[in-house]
């Protein structure tokens, strides 16, 4: 198609979701050189708009690749339906490293230990807790007793040296680090996943205690106020959320010159609610059946839409 005003040639491109679809117009003689990104990039603990996106994305992509199913735990010897679960991490000491090693030596650490047990996809999330240290939520799709969780987690933790303390006090290493919830219907899990993924909470709970741990990593950051004297939670200094690649690398788009377009179209305008945009045209599915249906249509025409989940290794 060419455009009036110019000589460019532009086609149509429809970006399929879990929740939506969006058809747009792109210039197909246009390069998009690789974007520049800021030295320091301050996220201030909060997710931008469109981080949030893409985090919504994730999650509707990990519920739809998520089916209820049967697992057997044979500590508690029973068998029960499963779907997602949502796992919370925290230190058992005072932080003494920065956000970064934690991540990279202990959460990474953990989401590996996740992958060999049989975890094929995940989303976490790092947030502060009013004293300062980093802590870290987690949803994923495999069963895994809480205890084991519970036990990798302090295994961790103590190659670090935060079960020093505890281990000092109690004679053990069996601290209440993790909490694990299983969730099972589709309705309890977008709850679920709103409040642990996407709230912002930069203000401490507990306003009228003020904390002083001068060996804390992040000490200096404690006690920050707004202009109204509220305390803030420090900021995160390293990413604020991530998943696994075959959540990342799930990607359902075609454009107007493949055979599936016209079919994919026309099925999607007379199933879903049009709002015009300045960009395009957003898709709003009329409901959950809809897109089982594009995406078996995708899965029948034999349309490369996404690489071998198989193949992928879920990496954070």
């Amino acid at each position: 198609m060419h455009d009036k005003n110019s000589n460019s040639i532009y086609a149509t491109g429809l970006s399929i979701k879990p929740h939506y679809s969006f058809a747009y117009r792109f210039n197909i003689e246009r390069s998009f050189p690789k974007s520049i990104l800021p030295r320091q990039h301050i996220h201030l603990s909060e997710l931008s708009k469109k981080a949030k996106r893409r985090l919504i994305t994730a999650m509707q992509w990990m519920i739809f690749l998520s089916p209820n199913h049967s697992t057997y735990c044979k500590f508690q010897k029973m068998k029960f339906k499963f779907k997602i679960n949502f796992i919370t991490l925290t230190l058992s000491d005072v932080q003494m490293h920065s956000d970064k090693f934690i991540v990279h030596k202990l959460l990474r650490s953990m989401l590996k230990y996740l992958i060999r047990k049989g975890c094929s996809h995940y989303i976490w999330k790092a947030e502060t807790q009013d004293n300062g240290n980093i802590h870290f939520h987690i949803t994923s799709n495999h069963y895994i007793y809480w205890k084991s969780l519970r036990n990798k987690w302090n295994s961790i933790q103590s190659k670090h040296g935060y079960l020093k303390k505890y281990f000092d006090t109690n004679g053990d290493h069996d601290a209440n680090s993790t909490d694990v919830h299983a969730v099972k219907n589709n309705k309890g899990i977008i709850s679920y996943m709103t409040k642990y993924m996407l709230k912002s909470d930069k203000y401490k709970k507990n306003q009228k205690k003020k904390y002083s741990i001068p060996s804390h990593y992040y000490s200096e950051k404690l006690n920050c106020t707004d202009a109204s004297g509220k305390y803030l939670k420090r900021t995160i200094e390293c990413a604020l959320w991530n998943c696994s690649s075959t959540l990342s690398k799930m990607k359902m788009n075609i454009t107007e010159e493949d055979l599936e377009y016209n079919a994919m179209i026309r099925y999607i305008e007379n199933n879903s609610t049009h709002i015009r945009t300045d960009h395009g045209t957003l898709y709003e599915y009329q409901s959950e059946e809809i897109f089982s249906t594009i995406y078996r249509m995708f899965d029948e025409s034999g349309y490369n839409y996404q690489n071998d989940l198989s193949k992928i290794s879920a990496t954070g």
